[in-house]
């Protein structure tokens, strides 16, 4: 009879996760240079996926979600129906790589608004949203004058 009760009991405690895991880094996280960031979003699909689930097909998107930086907005979006990633026309910016778990790119931006702080950053998959920033720091932070 205990051994029905710990099963009943464990079966309703199971943790099922139905929405993905998404992780967003960007490195470096700070610096002076907007030259060369690199974007890493990673996607991690939900531990339990039934064939009906939505998330299974829901697109990837990394956005720039500052504006007053070249470029913003939408960068790219991976189809997960087809299997493919798009970028957005006119966005110029280096994509490493760009499946279903990972999508890797190294990107340049021109800053519009020389008192800009950081530089914002979105990935999502269906209703999952994942922020990170890269702060924007002066030259005089990072190596300021003697006196002598």
């Amino acid at each position: 009879m205990n051994f029905v009760l710990l099963l009943k009991s464990d079966s309703s405690n199971q943790f099922v996760n139905e929405s993905p895991i998404v992780q967003l880094s960007v490195s470096p996280n700070a610096g002076y240079s907007t030259e060369n960031i690199e974007v890493r979003c990673e996607i991690t699909p939900p531990l339990i996926t039934s064939s009906l689930s939505s998330s299974k097909f829901d697109n990837i998107y990394l956005s720039v979600k500052t504006d007053s930086v070249k470029p913003s907005g939408i960068l790219l979006q991976f189809d997960d129906s087809t299997d493919r990633c798009q970028v957005i026309p006119e966005k110029k910016f280096q994509i490493d790589i760009c499946n279903a778990s990972l999508i890797l790119i190294h990107i340049t931006h021109t800053i519009v608004n020389e008192t800009l702080q950081k530089i914002d950053y979105v990935c999502s998959k269906g209703n999952t949203y994942v922020y990170s920033s890269y702060r924007i720091t002066s030259k005089e932070n990072i190596y300021p004058e003697k006196n002598d």
